[in-house]
């Protein structure tokens, strides 16, 4: 063998070492960034589930009332129930929001909008894929669908969450407005505040 062919062997083989090492690099990045969509979307979720600030907001959605605290002008719970949510989201400029409880429900809804906003930018950023939405589609659902949130979202508006009520949709078309027929195969909500 002559000195020009173990020369080739030589380059040949650290070519390969090279391409199979960036192949490993690729691969290696890749995988970073599962884990990292992963931990953020898993991060997301415990936050939507866990975070006190969303609780107002998520009960009311799911057709409970809240109990009064101590504080509240209104001591009658069903003051506090989702058929009062348009008059709860009103235009402040209309009429002044003094009840302490109505103060606690508004910010609860400006902090859940507010989430699905942060939900849409790490989205649009690809920290989200869309399968990954499905996670929140629960309470985004309820949220789109109530018509004292879309009312609210007129008044005040939320822009990101805005914007993600198309992404959304396309990544769930079942999110459309329910049909009439649903609605009388649905029964009654918990707490008949429907």
């Amino acid at each position: 063998m002559s000195l020009f062919e173990i020369s080739e062997i030589v380059t040949i083989g650290v070519g390969s070492f090279g391409i199979v090492g960036g192949i490993i690099g690729v691969y290696q990045y890749s995988q970073s960034r599962v884990e990292q969509r992963k931990k953020t979307v898993l991060k997301l979720a415990d936050e939507l589930d866990y975070k006190k600030e969303y609780t107002h907001a998520k009960l009311l959605l799911d057709d409970f009332f809240l109990n009064p605290e101590p504080t509240w002008d209104i001591q009658d719970r069903r003051h506090y129930g989702k058929k009062e949510l348009p008059h709860i989201l009103r235009d402040h400029d209309n009429e002044s929001i003094t009840d302490p409880g109505e103060v606690a429900i508004r910010e609860s809804f400006d902090y859940l909008l507010g989430f699905f906003g942060k939900v849409w930018y790490l989205y649009n950023i690809k920290l989200i894929r869309g399968e990954e939405l499905e996670f929140f589609k629960y309470y985004f659902d309820k949220a789109a669908k109530s018509p004292a949130v879309k009312a609210y979202v007129k008044i005040f508006p939320f822009p990101m969450y805005e914007r993600l009520i198309p992404v959304m949709e396309e990544n769930f078309p079942t999110l459309s407005e329910p049909k009439a027929d649903d609605a009388k195969h649905h029964g009654a909500s918990s707490d008949g505040a429907s």
